[in-house]
């Protein structure tokens, strides 16, 4: 079995198949799907998937976790505490690495969520979130975790290097702190 180090992850996007997952959360997010169909599926993927993707299973039994718990605190301790076990368990390498990918996850999920519920944009006034919703559960699109972008899966690496908003910033920055 191989786990993706940290650096390969970054130049990545997350696996559709994760994505898919996550997102399948907008649905309960926009009043369909609810929490115990959330927590069969995320069980399902992470028994399914465990072998060809640890790592992305790991971060569906997490979610559950977190979703399963009578309240929010609660849930984010159980997570935490199985945080622990994976990291006594397997090292910190791995456990940084499960860590980082559910953070990212999480950021996509809520950017989304934020999207779909935002009036000003054009999807929102046309009436047609169901089209942001479709193309994160399906995978074709994902959230740049940099500049909180939604951006098509197969545009990743080109936005990465030339269109992200956050390569601005990270230039203007380094500009800035030559000049001083």
């Amino acid at each position: 079995k191989t786990i993706q180090t940290s650096s390969e992850q970054t130049t990545k996007p997350l696996q559709n198949e994760t994505m898919s997952s996550s997102f399948s959360s907008l649905n309960e997010a926009a009043g369909g799907g609810g929490k115990t169909e959330r927590v069969a599926s995320l069980l399902q993927y992470a028994k399914t998937n465990h072998e060809t993707n640890p790592t992305e299973s790991l971060t569906a039994l997490l979610e559950a976790m977190r979703l399963s718990a009578p309240n929010p605190q609660r849930g984010e301790e159980a997570a935490n505490a199985a945080m622990a076990r994976v990291r006594a368990t397997v090292g910190d390498d791995i456990a940084d690495h499960v860590l980082d990918v559910d953070s990212r996850r999480q950021r996509a999920v809520e950017v989304v969520r934020q999207l779909l519920s935002d009036e000003s944009t054009i999807l929102f006034e046309q009436g047609r979130e169901d089209i942001l919703r479709q193309t994160m559960e399906d995978g074709s699109s994902i959230v740049c975790s940099k500049c909180g972008g939604v951006v098509p899966s197969g545009r990743w690496q080109q936005h990465q290097r030339f269109w992200c908003d956050a390569i601005e910033t990270e230039e203007e920055n380094h500009d800035m702190a030559m000049a001083e």
